[in-house]
């Protein structure tokens, strides 16, 4: 049987709210900090004192009625006997919020474990971003469509090393003077690197030949990581409509036949200041249309603003 949940649906909303925050600081490794803060928030969002003020409240008298008592015997006792009440009740407060605090101290203390043990158990199996099995499985599948397994050649390596200084002017070039479609875009940037690299110096070959050695040892040792070029960055988000269909298949037969539809778009590897868009759409409507062919103007209206 699962615990009875301790927060109120507005506490349990506001914890939710702050779990990106933890994940962050997890992240950097500033917890401490983070609760600092939290704490800080959580106590003048939600204050102990009025918790325990709104529980049952504490008994001042409870040993019953004591007015039969103090009108038994003369009138001078009687004042003394007022004097000595006044007094006891003096202490009984004092006393009383005494034990109010130390009540309030525990209650504070207990709250700040909750606090911790709910991030703990509302995050276990999460890691930072990038850092989970989704992250990774995505990582796999366009790393290795757009990458494979094989070696780099020198000529992928040098464009690593001399594209921006080298080879980005003469494609921008290109890119300027024709109209090119996007895969026209990366043949004229193989075509200029190839170029490029025939031109270079024994010594500048040299150089890359080594660093060729070096990344592909690595990369067959794993350790090697987002150090992809630009090639195939390219090559991975033209492979993004594949990707995205083995997920979206997955995804719908989850949801009992939901159909999706992504709109993304970013910077453009191969030619920089330029924006790339792309859409992908999962399913169909009962004439055979995507969403996008049964949207007028759907570029227009969706993708221009971004491009």
């Amino acid at each position: 049987m699962a615990p009875r949940r301790w927060t109120s649906s507005e506490q349990l909303l506001w914890l939710q709210n702050e779990l990106p925050a933890y994940l962050q600081m997890q992240k950097e490794k500033k917890l401490p900090r983070f609760f600092e803060s939290l704490y800080s928030k959580w106590f003048s969002d939600f204050p102990e004192r009025t918790e325990l003020n709104d529980s049952a409240p504490f008994d001042e008298n409870p040993d019953g009625d004591l007015s039969s008592q103090a009108a038994i015997g003369d009138e001078e006792p009687a004042d003394l006997d007022s004097a000595n009440t006044t007094n006891s009740d003096e202490q009984e407060g004092s006393t009383l919020m005494i034990t109010q605090d130390v009540i309030l101290t525990d209650v504070i203390n207990d709250r700040r474990k909750k606090l911790r043990e709910w991030f703990r158990n509302n995050t276990k199996g999460k890691t930072r971003p990038g850092g989970s099995s989704t992250s990774k499985a995505l990582n796999i599948l366009l790393g290795q469509r757009a990458r494979g397994t094989r070696d780099l050649k020198e000529v992928e390596v040098y464009s690593q090393l001399h594209y921006e200084s080298k080879v980005k002017p003469l494609v921008a070039e290109a890119i300027k003077e024709d109209n090119l479609e996007p895969k026209q875009k990366i043949c004229v940037v193989r075509e200029h690197t190839n170029n490029c690299f025939t031109n270079e110096s024994d010594e500048v070959k040299d150089e890359v030949r080594q660093e060729t050695v070096r990344i592909n040892a690595a990369r067959r040792l794993g350790g090697v990581d987002g150090s992809r070029t630009k090639e195939e960055i390219y090559r991975a988000i033209q492979e993004l409509p594949v990707v995205l269909g083995q997920i979206f298949d997955e995804l719908s037969s989850l949801t009992g036949g939901w159909h999706y539809t992504v709109l993304m778009g970013g910077a453009d590897p191969l030619c920089e200041g330029d924006a790339m868009t792309l859409s992908y759409h999962h399913g169909k409507t009962l004439d055979g249309l995507s969403f996008k062919a049964s949207t007028p103007n759907f570029h227009k209206q969706y993708l221009l603003p971004f491009e």
